[in-house]
């Protein structure tokens, strides 16, 4: 089988990393896979350098310019007739309407992507959105809950919608904690004996680090041994609104020398895995990558209630239904407290359920069943 995996970039999210777990778990199953790129913002692919140094992975970094650019599309079409894949899997909404429009009059099924839900398009999106939509075979959501959104915006039967969870690449992952040549404490606070707290989001609504502020102020109020580090976005100089929003509140608390903002890195793990709770106060998004993490490595967490998270928390005991600073702080008390317990049951169950071989395996049947059912 052959399958071109298509995504705009691999930039640090909680998406790019699932391309990447996606393409090793694919190859080791000895799947050949073509990796597109339509924008030359690749920071990630040594993540790949294995597959790509023993040629086992093509990859192709494209150069979109703007929306819509026909050169661009020009060029997907090009690599699509040479390398002559078995089916398209694109991630994101450019990479599905590019992707649409590359496979116009080629007989190769194309599986879109839905990773989040209740979000709006801005109408020139939605416009291409519903002109190119009939293009789309099938669609693989990472929730439930995108599913059903997905089932609204394209023209698809039920049994082409799929739901599969992110796969999870624990034996990487725990790799990855082991580094400890940095003391995350000291680094970022200039202490050890502190309890400390960690989001990794970039600065987006859908973030809603409006309210991680607010809680970050209610927790150190609660308990003034506690300190916050948010990983992820622009800091400063940014042109985005929202963030500039963000930065700005922040640097009117008045504790803020306990709460630090810091760009994306790649310690991320690290900083997860000495986190005393990781905590997310997301509004809306899809599978919550970050949060398999740190159940991975055993770290207590704290969240919103939005999209699969309840199915995904196991102890049922640390989501928040509601947006209110206090009751998070009062949650991220209460994980710390259970880390003990968190420690012990949050490894098995993201063994058990989100493993990287399991989503590989129903990637695997999905792309063979819209293969049949498309070329026959």
């Amino acid at each position: 089988m052959r399958i071109m995996i298509m995504v705009s970039s691999l930039v640090y999210g909680g998406c790019e990393t699932q391309v990447i777990a996606t393409v090793k778990g694919l190859i080791s199953k000895n799947i050949d896979v073509f990796l597109y790129f339509l924008e030359n913002r690749v920071p990630r692919l040594s993540e790949l350098q294995d597959e790509i140094t023993s040629g086992k992975l093509e990859y192709f970094i494209g150069n979109k310019a703007h929306m819509l650019d026909l050169q661009a599309i020009k060029d997907i079409r090009r690599n699509l007739i040479r390398w002559q894949p078995d089916l398209v899997h694109s991630f994101l909404f450019h990479s599905d309407i590019y992707s649409r429009f590359a496979l116009l009059g080629l007989k190769i099924p194309l599986i879109n992507s839905e990773r989040n839900h209740e979000y709006r398009l801005k109408s020139r999106q939605l416009l291409l959105h519903y002109l190119t939509r009939f293009r789309a075979d099938a669609v693989i959501a990472n929730t439930h809950a995108g599913a059903k959104f997905a089932a609204t915006r394209y023209r698809l039967p039920e049994s082409s919608i799929y739901v599969v969870w992110n796969g999870i690449d624990i034996d990487s992952i725990n790799a990855k904690a082991s580094d400890d040549s940095i003391d995350i404490k000291r680094e970022y606070f200039g202490q050890e004996n502190i309890k400390l707290a960690t989001m990794v989001a970039s600065i987006k609504p859908q973030k809603n680090h409006a309210l991680a502020l607010d809680v970050a102020t209610e927790l150190i109020s609660m308990d003034p041994t506690w300190r916050v580090l948010f990983v992820g976005g622009a800091i400063e100089g940014s042109k985005d609104s929202h963030c500039n929003t963000i930065i700005a509140k922040y640097s009117r608390l008045k504790n803020s020398q306990n709460i630090r903002l810091t760009p994306n890195t790649d310690k991320v793990i690290s900083i997860i895995k000495q986190s005393d709770v990781f905590f997310l106060t997301s509004k809306h998004e899809g599978f919550p990558n970050v949060i398999m993490e740190a159940m991975t490595l055993g770290v207590p967490i704290a969240s919103t209630n939005y999209s699969d998270i309840k199915m995904i928390e196991p102890l049922k005991n640390y989501i928040v239904d509601n947006f209110d600073a206090v009751e998070m702080a009062c949650t991220i008390h209460r994980a710390y407290d259970d880390r003990q317990l968190c420690e012990e049951i949050f490894p098995k169950w993201v063994a058990e359920n989100v493993s990287l071989d399991l989503m590989i395996e129903k990637l695997i049947f999905i792309y063979q069943s819209t293969i049949n059912r498309c070329v026959g």
